[in-house]
């Protein structure tokens, strides 16, 4: 396995060189994830939260009413529904 098409799956799309079909590698994860923000910018904030061992960040994507207002310093938004996608394997 190349370490470079290991990512977190995202849609439909399909990358035919990565040892399943429906992942993304970094670099595709990256534009895809950026490219759903700016299509809805008034309820997505996006987010680096860390880097890998190679040196390449790791994403956030929040999805709320009110991404703006909501971060995990504040005690709220664990009051709140939530869904974590988590793309460790």
């Amino acid at each position: 396995l190349k370490p470079t098409v290991m990512a977190s799956y995202v849609s439909g799309e399909t990358n035919k060189d990565a040892p399943d079909a429906r992942y993304f590698n970094p670099e595709r994860l990256e534009k895809k994830l950026k490219a759903l923000h700016a299509q809805f910018p008034q309820i997505t904030r996006l987010e680096p939260i860390g880097t890998t061992h190679q040196g390449r960040p790791v994403w956030a994507l929040l999805i709320s009413a009110n991404p703006g207002k909501t971060g995990a310093h504040d005690p709220k938004m664990f009051e709140r529904p939530t869904i974590l996608f988590d793309g460790m394997h």
